[in-house]
């Protein structure tokens, strides 16, 4: 009687062992299954993902894995727009913007010179919705920054510099001939370049920072000429004029002013 009693007693702990057995691992399925659908509804993203898998790894793992970018040796001209000297900044901003240009730089003077397609150069400065990237990380540039870039860049000389922009519009002929041979020509010319100049002016460049020309080459290409903006005074002393004092009670000398002189400021 007592061995009967006994095996039932086996036989139970068996019953229960197995039912919390099933139990468990139907707790665990569920569980699986709970988290497999929400890694199926679930989205990240991928910059935010690499900085918890490193911290996961530096904190549990043994051997740490990453694959670290190496320091590019390619030039960055979105960088580039923000730092150096004002025609290195300007020819940042065309090689990151302008698909191709030709450009000659004068260091001493601080002058540079830009031939490119006119179509494209129209296409920048007329883009809508523009931003400017001196004002935004330099890494996550809008798509189009061009035209409030440059303002900004002729403007914020490091030596204090305001430089100006002068564009000079091609035609087949010499301005002159086409002129009374092709006025239509020159018409439409001359148009091209008030398009231009309404555009840079409303951005914020002022009239006395820029000027059009025509002159004879390629109608499909502009030349932009920019330096260092020197406002024009009709009034220049002599040095003889500066180093003789002045006596006490007696009238300055009037000068006459310029003939022909236009005063820029």
């Amino acid at each position: 009687m007592i061995i009967f009693n006994r095996r039932r007693r086996i036989a139970q702990d068996n019953s229960n062992e197995v039912t919390t057995l099933l139990m468990n691992l139907s707790l665990f399925i569920m569980l699986l299954a709970f988290f497999i659908v929400l890694n199926a509804i679930s989205s990240f993203e991928q910059v935010k993902s690499k900085d918890v898998m490193e911290s996961l790894e530096e904190a549990f793992g043994t051997k740490v894995q990453r694959e670290d970018v190496a320091p590019s040796t390619k030039e960055n001209p979105m960088q580039d727009v923000l730092e150096g000297e004002t025609v290195d900044r300007i020819n940042a901003l065309f090689k990151a913007q302008i698909t191709s240009f030709d450009k000659k730089i004068k260091r001493s003077t601080g002058e540079m010179i830009i031939d490119l397609d006119l179509a494209e150069f129209t296409e920048g400065v007329m883009a809508i919705g523009q931003r400017n990237l001196t004002a935004v990380n330099a890494y996550d540039p809008p798509k189009r920054f061009f035209l409030p870039t440059l303002i900004s860049i002729m403007q914020s000389d490091q030596e204090g510099y305001t430089y100006r922009m002068d564009m000079v519009l091609h035609t087949d002929d010499s301005p002159a001939e086409v002129q009374n041979e092709k006025p239509a020509v020159m018409k439409e010319t001359i148009d091209k370049g008030g398009q231009l100049a309404r555009r840079l002016e409303n951005v914020g460049l002022s009239k006395r920072l820029m000027s059009i020309g025509v002159s004879e080459g390629d109608p499909e290409k502009i030349t932009l000429y920019f330096r260092r903006h020197t406002p024009f005074s009709p009034v220049k002393k002599t040095e003889a004029e500066e180093e003789q004092p002045q006596v006490e009670g007696e009238a300055a000398p009037v000068e006459p002013a310029p003939r022909g002189g236009v005063n820029d400021e």
